[in-house]
């Protein structure tokens, strides 16, 4: 068995979501041809699970657990293929708990999830958590990697709010406003606003 865990963050269209995810697990089934199995050895294909866990999502997604795999079902006659010769792929996506629904989930399973992956709660709160509810001791590394994972965080959450507000910059500068107006308005520093305009200008001449 093969078993890919990953973070999603673009869950807007289930359809684009699910697809995806089945052209993900079905290269994950073809690579394994000259690694696994060579010319007809099909039976020596090992099984594929990619889950995907989802940390920002709708209110109606959040709190859920789906899945996708393949299965055979007869159609016609008694004959029946055992399951497990075609179940070779799923897709488990892991919907985390809202952000105005914390602490009230009955699945352990996106509890935990939720609290290890928060960015809102700090490395203290965290192990606190883990270690009353779900009895985790917290090793040296453990808590290493719960540092570096919230100051990750922490630092995307930066780069996309600078990111707002540079595009929020840009569209003021477009309508003629004073660089000392933006500054104010979008929070940035007034060096970051004039290269930001000279940017501008820069694209306007080209």
């Amino acid at each position: 068995m093969i078993i890919d865990i990953e973070a999603q963050k673009d869950t807007s269209s289930i359809k684009r979501l699910i697809r995806r995810g089945i052209y993900y697990v079905s290269r994950m089934i073809s690579e394994q041809y000259g690694t696994e199995f060579f010319n007809d050895e099909y039976e020596k294909i090992k099984k594929v699970i990619s889950i995907w866990i989802c940390p920002s999502t709708a209110k109606y997604k959040a709190n859920s657990i789906v899945q996708w795999r393949s299965i055979t079902e007869p159609v016609y006659g008694g004959f029946k293929i055992d399951e497990e010769a075609s179940d070779l792929m799923r897709v488990i996506i892991v919907n985390l708990e809202d952000e105005s629904k914390r602490d009230k989930t009955e699945n352990q399973i996106i509890r935990l999830l939720s609290v290890y992956l928060s960015d809102e709660k700090t490395p203290e709160e965290k192990k606190k958590i883990l270690e009353k509810e779900f009895d985790i001791e917290m090793t040296e590394e453990m808590e290493k990697e719960v540092r570096e994972m919230y100051s990750m965080s922490q630092a995307l959450k930066d780069k996309t709010w600078q990111e707002a507000s540079i595009r929020f910059a840009t569209n003021l500068l477009k309508d003629a406003k004073p660089i000392s107006y933006v500054a104010k308005m979008t929070e940035l520093s007034e060096d970051a606003v004039r290269s930001t305009s000279e940017g501008l200008k820069k694209t306007a001449k080209d």
